[in-house]
Formats: structure tokens, sequence, C-alpha cells
């Protein structure tokens, strides 16, 4: 046996690896391959109104979704309002800057588990 090959490294020691990540630029559907979704526009809306997006059900029972406004996106833009659906409520509002949304499917309708966004 060759001493110097390494034995396999198990999965459990592994480092994490960083989420995937999809940026949101406009009207646009949230994607669930990706574990977060930051919302960045800088174009003001035409017309004004809030920036409509969308979210599908989930796969499977437990997937988590992460959802960021980041930096002052919503100063220089328009709110963001997420349909889909929900467990409780209808839309989720993103109106500030720094706004969050943990999601979580719960095999019927996504349910709010976490973070600072309006609730409608």
């Amino acid at each position: 046996m060759n001493q110097n090959v390494p034995a396999p490294q198990p999965p459990w020691s592994r480092p994490m690896q960083s989420p995937m990540v999809q940026t949101i630029v406009s009207d646009d559907a949230i994607d669930l391959t990706t574990d977060a979704s930051y919302i960045n526009c800088v174009t003001p809306k035409a017309g004004g109104g809030p920036y409509l997006l969308t979210i599908p059900d989930g796969n499977v029972r437990r997937q988590t979704k992460r959802i960021f406004v980041v930096g002052s996106t919503i100063a220089a833009t328009a709110p963001f309002k997420l349909t889909g659906t929900f467990a409780g409520f209808s839309y989720i509002t993103f109106n500030n800057a720094a706004t969050s949304a943990i999601l979580e499917w719960d095999s019927t309708a996504w349910a709010f588990i976490g973070g600072n966004a309006q609730l409608s």
C-alpha cells in the first residue's frame, strides 16, 4: 500500500461551499435552483408601482429559499412585491433597504420562517 496517497475526505468533514446566488434585476421570476436570490435593480420602474416578482412552488418538503434586497435599491427604484403560494398570507413586500425573507416549502405552500419583509 502506498503511504503517500491520502485517504478520501468524508463528506461531513468537507468545508461548506458558499450558496449559489441569483441576482434579480427587474420584474423577474425567483429561481429555485439557487439557495439565495438578491434583489438588485438600479433602473427606476417605468410608470411607478412595485416590481412584481413571482416564486414557483417548491420542489421538495423543507426546501428553503432566502431572498434579500441589497443596499439602497429600494430608495433608488420602487418596492418589490413577491407573489406565490403562501401559507397564511398573499404576498411579501420588500420596501426598505436590507429587507429579507426566509421561506420554507411545507409540501403545499411557502411558510415565512424569518426575515424583516412585510407580509400581506
